[in-house]
Formats: structure tokens, C-alpha cells, sequence
């Protein structure tokens, strides 16, 4: 996994990497502070304030590094949709279950934040960041693995549509119920069980 242009610190991607540690250390704080307190309360009811208090940062040092709470994750789903779009090119060839293993350890690898933001009470912007990408794999992978690629545009959009809730329902209830799998039992039990019945209805509701 290719992070060298990233600064890793407890897990977390920092962004570029910088020579001045200071900067990288209040990044660090500021995101420490956001998996606290959203261990407690939904991301639409954090504030700045609360964050610049958790991380004790002055408010100008906040705004040195982001713009408000939303550039705030906007800029760790970039960064993690980045590493995932690498993962995925360099893995389109090796088959859906070495694609998928490796997402799902990519997300693992994240920890805290990672699982609270996607969560069912986390950040919107970063769950639509991880749909986006969902939506390329469905196309690329889901229909032709499904032998529907052929369908109608609009029968496509929305089997796309479906195939990236479904996917995004999977990792939302894995992270929720504490990463009880590990990835690769995991898309075994996708590759093995999951998909197969899916296939066996032809997505027929």
C-alpha cells in the first residue's frame, strides 16, 4: 500500500507530508479530537468550538489547517479515496475478492475515525466520497462479473444504484457491529454466499 506521500500518525492519513512537526502534531490533535467526540454525538452535532476544545487548539489554529468541520473530513475522505482508487487500479486485474480484501484492509487500517465517519451517525460527505467510488466499481466490476453490462442505461444506473447501497449497508453494518470478520472472511462470505444468491435471483426484488 502506497502511502509516501502521506504523514501516518495513530492511523490517521495527515495529508502531505510537511517539514514542520508543530503542524503535523495540531492535525493530529484535531482529528484525535474528532474520533472523541464522535464517540459521543452524530458529526451534525459537533461544532468548531468542540472540536477546538477537545484537541485544545485556539480557533485561529484550526482554521490554519481547515476550513470548517466539513473541510475537515472533506479532506480525509480525499485522501482516503485517493489511496482506495490506487488500491483499486492496481488490483482491477486480480479478481473482485483481492480488490476487495485489500479495500476493506485499507478501512481496517483507519481505525477509529474511518469507523465512526461511515458509521450510520457519521459524516455524510464522507460516506457520498466512498459511494462515488462504489458507483466505479459497480460499473466496472458488478455488471460485468453479473453478465448485465448489456442492460439499458437507466436499467444500469439503477442496478448501480442498488449494488452500491447494498455494498455500503455491508460496510456500514461491519464497522457497526465492530469488525467482527476480518476482510478476507469477510468477502469470502460475500464471494461465497452473498453474491451467488444475488446472481441466482437475476436482482429480482
Amino acid at each position: 500500500m502506497d502511502t509516501s506521500e502521506k504523514v501516518i500518525m495513530g492511523g490517521i492519513i495527515l495529508g502531505e507530508r510537511t517539514e514542520d512537526y508543530r503542524y503535523v502534531k495540531t492535525q493530529h490533535k484535531i482529528y484525535t479530537a474528532l474520533i472523541a467526540l464522535l464517540k459521543k454525538r452524530a458529526f451534525d452535532d459537533i461544532t468548531v468550538r468542540d472540536l477546538c476544545q477537545a484537541a485544545q487548539v485556539s480557533r485561529s489554529g484550526f482554521y490554519l489547517h481547515f476550513v470548517d468541520k466539513y473541510d475537515l473530513v472533506d479532506s480525509y475522505g480525499r485522501d482516503l479515496v485517493k489511496m482506495g482508487m490506487r488500491l483499486f487500479y492496481a488490483n482491477r486485474g486480480n479478481g473482485l475478492e483481492t480488490l476487495y480484501t485489500e479495500l476493506l484492509t485499507l478501512i481496517n487500517e483507519q481505525g477509529d475515525l474511518i469507523t465512526l465517519l461511515l458509521s450510520r451517525k457519521g459524516s455524510v460527505e464522507i460516506q457520498n466520497q466512498i459511494k462515488n467510488q462504489l458507483r466505479q466499481n459497480a460499473a466496472d466490476n458488478i455488471l460485468p462479473y453479473y453478465g448485465i453490462k448489456n442492460q439499458s442505461p437507466v436499467a444500469q444506473r439503477y442496478l448501480i444504484a442498488m449494488t452500491t447501497g447494498a455494498v455500503l449497508s455491508i460496510l456500514q453494518e461491519w464497522l457497526d457491529s465492530g469488525k467482527q470478520e476480518s476482510p478476507a472472511e469477510l468477502v469470502a462470505v460475500m464471494q461465497e454466499q452473498v453474491m451467488p444468491t444475488l446472481q441466482r435471483s437475476q436482482f429480482r426484488l
